[in-house]
């Protein structure tokens, strides 16, 4: 899906819903290529959170969105 390569993990007895699903983008946080990890569910797998590799870095992108994720 849209180019990434995502996991997605389902519950043992789910009879509904389309699960979480995971994948590790690479973005550009203040002019570096950062990797993230990205958790997204739904049918339209809309992004729920992204994860970065520090708490400062976290911080100081808590608010950002980007252009080739699929927010809901």
């Amino acid at each position: 899906m849209d180019g990434s390569r995502w996991l997605n993990i389902r519950g043992w007895v789910q009879n509904a819903g389309d699960g979480s699903s995971y994948t590790v983008k690479t973005e550009t946080i203040d002019g570096k290529q950062v990797k993230v990890l990205v958790s997204a569910g739904g049918a339209g797998n809309w992004v729920d959170a992204v994860y970065y590799q520090s708490k400062d870095m976290a911080q100081q992108n808590a608010d950002k969105k980007f252009d080739d994720l699929n927010y809901q």
